[in-house]
């Protein structure tokens, strides 16, 4: 194999390990989120339990919107957007100068 071949492979290992990063960090953000809402639910119907039937709909409507931007900025934005040979050179020279 010639030089300019192992760069595009190694450049096309950077670019999926990109992708594989920023999918993980997605499903924690959203494992996260989940959590958080799951506890934060419990508690307010805790200790308010006959409220919790008069804010069911907006906290729905709340957690949803939520729900979605975060679906939105971790999956669709980040995993859709162009990420060429030269940016993952740039990338690796950054962090290995």
């Amino acid at each position: 194999m010639e030089p300019v071949r192992y760069i595009d492979d190694f450049l096309q290992h950077v670019r999926r390990k990109r992708i594989r990063v920023l999918t993980l960090k997605g499903l924690y953000l959203l494992f996260a989120f989940l959590t958080g809402s799951f506890l934060l639910s419990n508690l307010f119907s805790y200790y308010f339990p006959t409220q919790v039937r008069e804010f069911w709909l907006p906290a729905l409507i709340s957690f949803g919107a939520a729900f979605a931007y975060l679906l939105y900025y971790c999956f669709l934005r980040e995993g859709t957007t162009d990420f060429s040979l030269d940016q993952a050179a740039l990338l690796t020279e950054e962090k290995f100068p």
